[in-house]
């Protein structure tokens, strides 16, 4: 796999107010699977309790900043009655700065076999993990995905967001320092993913969400992979500072 030159990119901004996008519909292509994985820069706005990055509905998934300032990640099966839930060990106030955010999981094995790997700038957050004794597939299947709030609307994200990638299959190993390169520059920077986000790992991954240099707020609902446009509530601006910075 090859590393891939930095680029400009401007950011999206989430008021935490009226800002959120729904997919309105199921993932095109959606399926239950094992693995996955998500990367995204963010900038942090106010702090306030409970702020959905992502929602979705096949199972309640889902990844959030907790009342606690922390990062918590909860995976379901289809049916939410097998979860993984993945609790950082630090807390996230910084207002100021572009953070990038690399999350890889297996849950193909038993209790304490499971894996589940947070990178926040490239720095390994082990965190704190509960799972249930069997294997099980994460849920993709519902008819709603979320960004940035709850399928509600509630919970809204005060965060600026650029270049949100999701994938729910295929092998992508974030403890893997090649994979992670592959994301950002080795002054975590933002590189190009591809016009579809495919450029990482030869796939184009379900959601891909980016906006280049200058191109309006608005089209970060355009989802570049594979699983279908999203619909904007509220208006979108762009940040006033890019991880390109």
């Amino acid at each position: 796999m090859k590393k891939v030159a930095a680029f400009l990119v401007d950011g999206a901004n989430f008021d935490g107010t009226n800002d959120y996008m729904l997919r309105g519909a199921a993932l095109t292509g959606a399926a239950d699977s094992y693995t996955g994985a998500f990367f995204t820069n963010f900038k942090l706005g106010g702090i306030t309790t409970f702020r959905y990055l992502w929602f979705a509905d096949a199972s309640t998934s889902q990844c959030l900043f907790n009342n606690a300032n922390k990062i918590r990640i909860t995976l379901y099966d289809i049916t939410a009655a097998k979860a993984l839930i993945y609790t950082s060990t630090s807390t996230y106030t910084d207002t100021a700065s572009w953070h990038s955010l690399k999350v890889s999981w297996n849950t193909n094995a038993g209790a304490g076999a499971k894996t589940i790997s947070v990178f926040i700038d490239d720095v390994q957050d082990t965190g704190s993990v509960s799972d249930v004794d069997t294997a099980f597939q994460v849920g993709w299947t519902g008819t709603n995905f979320g960004i940035g709030a709850a399928l509600d609307g509630s919970s809204k994200q005060n965060a600026d967001l650029a270049q949100f990638w999701l994938t729910h299959s295929g092998s992508v190993d974030m403890t893997n320092s090649a994979t992670r390169a592959l994301f950002t520059s080795t002054a975590i920077k933002p590189v190009n993913l591809g016009a579809d986000g495919s450029t990482p790992t030869g796939t184009a991954p379900i959601i891909y969400f980016h906006l280049d240099d200058g191109e309006a707020a608005a089209n970060f609902a355009t989802n570049r992979g594979s699983g279908g446009n999203f619909t904007i509530t509220g208006t979108l601006t762009t940040s006033a500072t890019s991880p390109s910075d």
